[in-house]
């Protein structure tokens, strides 16, 4: 595929940006879901006019019904060929000292906002020409937690195993990306040609074909 429709949600900064920027420069119309429009401005600035700000709040239904009503309106009978979902809050502390909203803020955000988009635009792109995709994002926390960060890396795991369990529709694609410090490297090798960034991507996807071999070789295969 070279090109299609997409949805990037938090695409403010960080994985998002990288992402909608990634994808415009490929020739791709890009719907990059903000919350702030000085936000979508920038944005404008970096990309070309085919990327398009769209005010999207994970945790509001009605801004997610809003949102892909216009995204509706845009792509037609074409429909949405992508979702990346990618909105994410990371907060951090021991368990003991973290609030329950604190937990439930994030599990809004990180898990019940990626349900809901997903569920959102999945009229959408079944009438995408091309096989749909859709992208949930999470964070290698969610098979290695570091200190201090339960609730992200619970969630992490959550999201994977979203992912892994979502009825996929016919002829849509589910994909979860687990080990975003590889996908930033990835971003990273793409828009700046560096042969260092790129060899660290060819090294990570090693690491990661011999931990697929390790697992395959135990009882139980690998995990999910």
């Amino acid at each position: 595929m070279t090109s299609g429709s997409v949805l990037v949600t938090g695409a403010s900064s960080g994985i998002g940006e990288a992402c909608a920027l990634a994808f415009d420069k490929l020739g791709w119309e890009v719907f990059a879901g903000i919350r702030r429009e000085v936000d979508g401005k920038n944005l404008r600035e970096k990309a070309s006019a085919r990327l398009r700000p769209v005010h999207v709040d994970v945790r509001d239904l009605a801004s997610i019904d809003a949102a892909v009503k216009e995204i509706g309106e845009r792509v037609g009978e074409s429909g949405l060929t992508a979702v990346v979902n990618n909105a994410g809050i990371g907060i951090g502390g021991p368990v003991e000292y973290l609030s329950i909203d604190e937990w439930r803020r994030q599990f809004d955000v990180n898990v019940i906002g990626q349900v809901a988009v997903t569920k959102a635009v999945l009229p959408l792109i079944r009438k995408s020409k091309e096989r749909g995709r859709i992208l949930f994002i999470g964070s290698i926390g969610g098979r290695v937690a570091s200190p201090f960060i339960a609730p992200y890396a619970a969630l992490s795991a959550t999201a994977g195993k979203l992912a892994d369990r979502f009825e996929k529709p016919r002829l849509i694609q589910i994909y979860k990306a687990m080990e975003v410090g590889l996908m930033v490297l990835a971003a990273l090798a793409f828009l700046s040609g560096s042969v260092v960034a790129l060899l660290a991507v060819l090294v990570g996807l090693g690491v990661l074909l011999v931990e697929w071999w390790y697992f395959q070789r135990r009882p139980g295969g690998v995990p999910s």
